[in-house]
């Protein structure tokens, strides 16, 4: 993806807003909104939780299978943190604990469709709630 555009918006009494057009290699434009301030541009695309300095897929040399699960927003067992941080964003809370095979976390996800949990041993998905 490229970036093609910042669009400026005048909004009521002359405050503005920012939204980043992007465009990828088959020509398809998407946007996301930036912000209401100048600055939040730049913030926005300096966030390494929603942009990557570099080409994911050569950082990452996961299979196209695992790929096409973190782009449909899907997780499954085996997973580690990274490819589940990738698909479903970071959780709602993270607690950890410690056993005799190793360090527990579980991730719980709440929204207003209700609440969905992961758990991980060792940094491997074993459990989804």
């Amino acid at each position: 993806m490229t970036i093609s555009d910042i669009k400026i918006e005048k909004i009521k009494y002359g405050d503005r807003s920012y939204s980043i057009i992007f465009r990828n290699a088959k020509g398809k434009t998407g946007s996301a909104y930036a912000g209401g301030a100048p600055s939040s541009v730049t913030e926005m695309l300096a966030d390494s939780n929603q942009f990557f300095s570099s080409d994911s897929y050569k950082k990452y040399n996961w299979s196209k299978s695992t790929w096409n699960k973190i782009i449909a927003g899907e997780v499954a067992l085996g997973m580690n943190i990274t490819q589940v941080r990738l698909a479903w964003g970071d959780p709602s809370s993270i607690t950890y604990e410690t056993s005799s095979k190793g360090k527990i976390e579980v991730w719980v996800y709440a929204s207003s469709a209700g609440i969905r949990a992961l758990g991980f041993l060792n940094g491997k998905l074993m459990a989804i709630y």
